[in-house]
């Protein structure tokens, strides 16, 4: 089986990701294959710059798909279905 995981890169500030929370809590208890871990970024500034090797800006959140290890979509700066976050992971 493909390992298909979600990671959200926010600050204490975003009130996205706050709105996202529900969203995000569902997608996860509906779909069990897939992982979801938030990053803070004033927690893990080097966290970002491994996985997210981009010089133009992103916002928050940014919530990057991994299917096998390897980014499979990205997105950033809005709010997103359900739907969306999954097509992260398709």
């Amino acid at each position: 089986m493909v390992s298909k995981e979600i990671i959200e890169f926010t600050n204490k500030d975003s009130e996205i990701s706050k709105t996202m929370e529900p969203i995000v809590e569902e997608l996860v208890s509906h779909n069990p294959d897939i992982s979801y871990t938030r990053v803070n970024e004033e927690d893990e500034p080097e966290l970002r710059k491994l996985i997210i090797n981009s010089k133009q800006a992103v916002n928050h959140p940014c919530f990057v798909g991994l299917v096998g290890g390897k980014i499979s979509g990205m997105s950033s700066g809005m709010t997103l279905s359900k739907q969306d976050l999954e097509s992260l992971v398709s």
